[in-house]
């Protein structure tokens, strides 16, 4: 009886030191993005912008809206030029004012919370997610 005590005893130990490390033993990271709207036309706005909201999940469940994230067509670190007659700003605030088409409007941020967005590289684990601006 006394050795099958000391295994159930051993592996409530393990099991508990487990759920320690799962969620407790490091900071909750960010797991995923989405962006509301996912779909927007400048149109329906009297003033021709369109606000964009991300909303933030991490791994331990819990949500963060809005997420402060960089807000863009593309990662900051491709070199690819913005095009012209549309914009978006720091909050996610686009607008369209001589572009005409549909474009992606990106939403980045660092999967560790602890990393400023003034701080991403190319090396940096981020996550994404892209909604649609249409401009007419």
């Amino acid at each position: 009886m006394r050795g099958r005590r000391g295994v159930v005893f051993h592996a409530l130990l393990l099991g508990l030191g487990g759920w320690l490390l799962a969620c407790g033993g490091s900071n909750p990271q960010l797991q995923s993005i989405s962006i509301n709207p996912a779909t927007a036309t400048a149109l329906d706005s009297a003033s021709g912008e369109v606000q964009f909201v991300a909303t933030g999940t991490y791994t331990d469940g819990h949500t963060v809206t809005p997420l402060p994230a960089f807000w863009g067509f593309h990662a900051p670190w491709v070199e690819i030029p913005d095009p012209a007659g549309v914009s978006v700003n720091s909050r996610g605030v686009a607008q369209c004012t001589t572009f005409k088409g549909t474009i992606p409007i990106v939403a980045i941020a660092p999967k560790d919370p602890a990393i400023p967005l003034s701080a991403m590289m190319v090396s940096t684990a981020v996550v994404s997610a892209t909604a649609q601006l249409t401009c007419k």
